[in-house]
């Protein structure tokens, strides 16, 4: 199986699937059918870690998405750095919470090796932007892929102290932007979806 492809470096815990739903905000509308690419996001949780993994169909546009950083069948540890408004691309996202307290943590990761961990301290709270980064937060990115598709990874890890993994809930989404009739339109994956689309409302969050 892709992730424990990915998380060699670690035992594997318990795996959970999440086939995610693509959907736009309602604002867009093709006249054509497209073929958007499958994604199942895998979770499982270990020794203090929340590792998250993305399994991609192979289409043009997720080629290109990956083309720059794997050349062979075998599993890849990125080089990471930190940048804001990853989601203004195609971007791999992760809100990770507790069932007794509002806060959360926002990752956010792509392909290139960027990524951002964000702290709110309720829905979208405090509200500014960038959000406040967490610097409190280890993410390692990982890519992989096979005949049929892409996947990436990454695990979220507590620096000082083991993560609190005891009663989570947690929200795997992506964001694509394929080019579809001229233009980059922003296509959203959940395993469940607010209306509109809103990645933050934890209510359709899922338990772990």
């Amino acid at each position: 199986m892709s992730h424990q492809a990915l998380f060699t470096h670690r035992a594997i815990g318990a795996v959970q699937a999440f086939p995610l739903i693509a959907v736009t905000d309602g604002d867009f509308v093709w006249d054509k059918k497209i073929s958007l690419p499958n994604i199942t996001a895998y979770v499982s949780v270990v020794n203090g870690a929340v590792q998250a993994s993305f399994v991609v169909a192979k289409t043009n546009h997720t080629k290109d998405m990956f083309a720059a950083v794997l050349d062979s069948e075998s599993a890849k540890q990125l080089t990471m750095h930190r940048a804001d408004f990853l989601w203004e691309k195609d971007c791999f996202e992760c809100f990770i919470g507790h069932a007794d307290t509002p806060a959360y943590l926002e990752i956010n990761a792509n392909s290139a090796g960027q990524f951002n961990s964000y702290q709110f301290d309720g829905y979208r709270t405090p509200n500014v932007m960038p959000p406040v980064a967490n610097h409190g937060y280890d993410v390692q990115s990982f890519v992989y892929q096979d005949e049929m598709n892409y996947c990436f990874g990454f695990e979220v890890t507590k620096i000082s102290t083991s993560m609190d993994v005891s009663r989570l809930k947690i929200n795997p989404t992506v964001i694509l932007y394929p080019v579809i009739d001229g233009q980059a339109v922003p296509i959203y994956y959940a395993y469940q979806h607010a209306a509109p689309p809103d990645f933050h409302a934890s209510d359709v969050w899922q338990s772990l």
